[in-house]
């Protein structure tokens, strides 16, 4: 693959020496430390970086030219390395793990031209075909549904939820237009993910995955994620292994391999999961975990939802940390 490096097409025998100035222009960012709106200081700061160095190794096919080029626009500078960084950090990847949160804003560059984020309801059907699809069971587990007629005798049936892969937090209509824009633009640059592919058809069956409670929760902390299976070149389509990257109560077993078929019709692909959102919830879910910043945005949403809370309800501190908690149980 060929590389854009300032408007010119750098050849692929340049790629080594490419990777190797990134990796020295990064160092340039040696003590720096990526910054939020956080209501709160933390104790666990996220290096620029760590953080810059996993953004190249997690960055999906077809995206390391984008992060390459957006690290030698900086030229070393440490000022331009942090913007850059916050950019990233504050516009995909804490609304990508803000999933059932309150969504913050960023850093919002406006793109050009203009992005448009389009929004889709609920509806029964969506939800009633994820689960045809899937042959009522879970996604990855394969564990019958309750209502599955299908069941083992060693087999018990699972409540479940239909999780997101891209999820609603990208297109929050909390969010502004222009954080809206800034999200989407680096989506596409990161992701190859158009717009008008998803955020008008967020709750389609090629955005959903059937999981029980457990695993649709650690899945939007991006404690684990899907990445094609590592044991076929080339791949086979649609099947991939399981990655657990933070091994919780709920999360599905590291290395089992899951094929995705519709089971209403077996050569249709259409409703499957898109290829591309498992790959950017992987290199999202990579990154928070190779830099460091999995305990950082788990307290930065922490504070958020205390900041929230206590904003509503104008309580005491006691009084909004026992509403957070009657929060979080619902």
């Amino acid at each position: 693959m060929s590389l854009h490096v300032d408007g010119l097409i750098a050849p692929r025998s340049s790629l080594p020496e490419l990777l190797d100035q990134y990796k020295s222009l990064i160092k340039e960012a040696k003590g720096l430390c990526i910054t939020t709106e956080n209501p709160k200081s933390t104790k666990t700061p996220v290096s620029v970086q760590r953080f810059l160095k996993a953004m190249l190794d997690c960055a999906p096919p077809g995206a390391r030219d984008y992060v390459i080029n957006s690290i030698l626009a900086t030229q070393g500078d440490p000022e331009k390395l942090l913007l850059q960084a916050n950019i990233w950090f504050n516009n995909i990847i804490i609304p990508m793990r803000a999933s059932g949160e309150k969504t913050p804003s960023g850093i919002t560059p406006k793109p050009d031209p203009p992005i448009q984020v389009e929004f889709t309801p609920r509806t029964v059907k969506f939800d009633e075909l994820t689960r045809e699809r899937d042959g009522y069971r879970t996604s990855v587990t394969r564990l019958p549904l309750i209502g599955c007629l299908d069941v083992g005798p060693e087999e018990s049936r699972a409540y479940v939820e239909l999780a997101h892969i891209i999820p609603w937090s990208t297109i929050s209509r909390k969010k502004d237009a222009d954080e809206l824009h800034a999200t989407w633009g680096i989506i596409q640059q990161f992701g190859g993910i158009p717009p008008s592919d998803i955020t008008g058809r967020i709750n389609e069956p090629f955005n959903r995955l059937v999981m029980t409670l457990d695993e649709h929760h650690s899945f939007d902390r991006f404690d684990w994620c899907l990445i094609p299976d590592p044991y076929h070149i080339p791949p086979i389509p649609h099947c991939y292994m399981v990655r657990v990257h933070e091994k919780m109560h709920g999360t599905p077993v590291d290395g089992t391999i899951v094929t995705f078929l519709d089971h209403r019709d077996p050569g249709d692909t259409t409703h499957l999961p898109d290829p591309r959102f498992l790959r950017l919830h992987a290199a999202v879910a990579g990154i928070i975990h190779m830099s460091g910043a999995a305990e950082y945005i788990a307290k930065y949403l922490q504070d958020l939802r205390e900041t929230r809370v206590l904003a509503t309800d104008g309580g005491t501190p006691i009084m909004t940390l026992l509403t957070v908690h009657s929060l979080n149980k619902v």
